[in-house]
């Protein structure tokens, strides 16, 4: 098969453009400096209460968006207003408590002329990142951070690229030193991240998923093997939890103890199921993470587990299926 002689060619090009915002990446981490630590600590005192409100336009502005999400994901509300809606109303959207965050590379887009003088009228904050040279943002900013390149990687030099990644860069690594320094964990992290897979590792709890009340196969000590059997087929989870007057466990019969009961030809119509369960099990209390009964199951190899409460009376079953359904693992 003949290969097509333009492959190697478009390949190459493709890795330039690669190389090229490496080098700029590598240029401008070369420049943060003690204005990206002051950066770190004025948004840090001054949000929340304060927003931090990130401005834009054109590819500046679609970073601006993407840096504005960040932010507020982890732990630093933020939200995103374009440079030239601001001067038709979108400026009555930042407060004296917020911090503005502009992003332009060059720092001369006419956008941000009724911006700036807004901000200046009402002492609001603003950080910019934009090159190092005199122009309209860079003079008016209290803070700026350095994002100048030695070159786009446009081969025409005109469409925003290594600029725009060094931004998008620069932005990732103010929102995660912010993060950090809060002390933002996993824990807040699931808290704005409730339908992500870490956030169900974390939010969910026993008690989430559980089989309860009418779904819960209870035994009780006076039942037949036979009467227990068929208690646990209508239920279909595989277990049955023997209690005492007390509603406290006392022990469990899996499909594994049917199956060797059968195997021990035991009389099922007049043995009671006391005789043949098992004493041995373990037990979950009812506010732990489902993330612990996956676990307990894992390092007892099982795959049913009876739920209490802190009173010791069962509450719940979860099963194997419950952690596979609920999408933990």
């Amino acid at each position: 098969m003949n290969k097509n002689p333009y492959l190697s060619k478009y390949s190459a090009l493709g890795k330039k453009v690669f190389d090229d915002e490496i080098h700029s990446l590598e240029t401008v981490k070369t420049r943060i400096n003690e204005s990206f630590d002051s950066c770190v600590s004025i948004i840090k005192m001054k949000v929340p209460p304060g927003k931090v409100v990130v401005m834009g336009v054109g590819k500046s502005g679609h970073i601006g968006k993407k840096i504005a999400a960040s932010l507020a994901s982890t732990g630093t509300p933020s939200f995103f207003v374009h440079a030239a809606e601001a001067g038709h109303g979108d400026l009555g959207m930042i407060t004296k408590d917020d911090v503005v965050l502009a992003i332009s590379y060059s720092g001369s887009s006419s956008e941000f002329e009724t911006v700036i003088a807004y901000l200046k009228r009402n002492a609001i904050c603003l950080i910019s990142m934009t090159k190092n040279s005199p122009s309209l943002l860079f003079d008016a900013s209290d803070i700026s951070l350095d994002i100048t390149i030695t070159k786009e990687a446009c081969p025409l030099g005109l469409a925003p690229s290594a600029s725009s990644t060094s931004a998008l860069v620069m932005g990732d690594a103010l929102a995660l030193s912010i993060m950090q320094a809060r002390g933002f964990g996993k824990e807040d992290y699931a808290q704005t991240h409730p339908h992500g897979a870490l956030g169900r590792k974390l939010l969910l709890s026993v008690e989430d998923i559980m089989a309860k009340d009418e779904n819960l196969p209870i035994l009780k000590e006076n039942e037949t093997i036979k009467e227990s059997i068929l208690k646990i087929s209508k239920y279909g989870l595989g277990i049955g939890v023997i209690i005492d007057e007390n509603f406290t466990p006392v022990g469990v019969f899996t499909d594994g103890d049917i199956r060797r009961t059968l195997e021990n030809e035991v009389d099922l119509a007049n043995t009671i199921i006391t005789e043949v369960m098992s004493t041995q099990f373990h037990k979950i209390f009812l506010d732990k993470l489902a993330l612990e009964v996956v676990s307990l199951m894992e390092d007892k190899e099982i795959d049913s587990v009876p739920v209490i409460d802190g009173k010791g009376y069962l509450l719940g079953v979860v099963t194997l299926k419950d952690i596979l359904k609920s999408g933990i693992i």
